[in-house]
């Protein structure tokens, strides 16, 4: 009886890894449809990282949304996690907080920010839209 409370387990454990992925997939293919998480999607990957090294260091947001990366920074090396044993929670609140600092920045600033990156870090020629 033991073996089969390890198979439910297993299965269970197996499903819910499943379910938390499609269910990731979902989002980030609704959120790449919206503005202006598509353009920061098209960013090359210097173009992104530019793009959080203005919003964390912009000193027009309050001081609360520019801390927010430290908080991610603070969990990365805690040893508590918020879902122990998967270890993709991490990525998940980074992902998190990264939408949050998005969501409490005014449109037309990281419309601005957006630009600024885009324009330092373009797409290779034939890469790109």
């Amino acid at each position: 009886m033991a073996g089969l409370d390890w198979k439910v387990l297993v299965i269970s454990f197996g499903a819910g890894l499943l379910l938390a992925g499609l269910l990731a997939v979902a989002t980030i293919w609704l959120l790449i449809r919206r503005e202006p998480y598509a353009t920061f999607y098209r960013l090359t990957l210097r173009g992104k990282l530019t793009f959080l090294r203005l919003l964390v260091f912009d000193l027009r947001l309050p001081w609360y949304v520019r801390a927010l990366p430290l908080a991610v920074l603070v969990y990365w090396i805690s040893p508590l996690d918020l879902i122990p044993l998967i270890p993709f929670d991490d990525i998940a609140f980074a992902l998190l907080v990264l939408t949050a600092m998005v969501w409490l920045t005014p449109r037309e600033l990281i419309s601005e920010l957006l630009r600024a990156a885009d324009a330092a870090h373009p797409h290779p020629a034939g890469q790109g839209d």
